[in-house]
């Protein structure tokens, strides 16, 4: 009888929670989101920089990687949630080659923003990276071989009905993008950035 009770629990709970998950409807620029941990540190940062906890995971034995680069790959199927309450869709950064790559970073921030068509159907950024006023935020991030990060991030719906991907600058030469989705943005998402209170003297971040 307690399993029993024990099973309706969960199963009422699982319930409550995938109910409670709100469309991901935002008027404004979401400021990025996507934090890589560092699996060795960078010799060359100032130090001081903010870091993160999503350290990089190997691809598992039977999967082949997609290329013999880095690459972004949407995994559309996996239900995730965004920040705790908008459905969210799930990214991964992977460096399929057989070289450790190294990516820029501010406070452990890599440079993923989703990008949607535009109503002349060019591709244009809905969210944004915001700058840091402090040398010390910069560093670098390293992947290694066979490896790749895994970002949850919200999956856009609105009233404009679009096609919406990522996009990573790795330099001034090389862009990643992933695969597109279907979904919707909101006409603000294309101009008016979210923004940023700073919270003390020694929060760099202005926007």
């Amino acid at each position: 009888m307690k399993r029993a009770l024990y099973i309706y629990s969960c199963l009422f709970l699982s319930l409550v929670s995938l109910h409670a998950v709100e469309p991901a409807v935002f008027d404004f620029m979401l400021r990025g989101y996507c934090y890589a941990g560092n699996a060795s540190n960078d010799p060359n940062a100032l130090g001081g920089y903010g870091g993160s906890d999503n350290l990089p995971q190997a691809l598992s034995n039977d999967e082949v990687p997609l290329s013999d680069t880095c690459y972004l790959q949407l995994l559309p199927d996996a239900e995730v949630v965004f920040a705790d309450k908008y459905e969210g869709i799930r990214v991964r950064l992977v460096n399929g080659g057989e070289k450790t790559v190294e990516i820029l970073a501010s406070d452990s921030r890599v440079s993923i923003i989703q990008e949607a068509k535009n109503a002349e159907g060019e591709w244009q950024a809905i969210e944004y990276l915001p700058g840091s006023w402090c040398g010390n935020s910069y560093h670098s991030v390293y992947l290694k071989p066979k490896h790749y990060w895994s970002f949850v991030a919200p999956r856009y719906s609105g009233s404009i009905q679009t096609e919406l991907r990522f996009k990573l600058q790795l330099s001034p030469e090389q862009i990643l993008y992933s695969e597109t989705y279907v979904g919707g943005v909101q006409p603000e998402q294309f101009e008016l950035k979210q923004g940023h209170q700073p919270t003390n003297l020694m929060d760099p971040y202005t926007e």
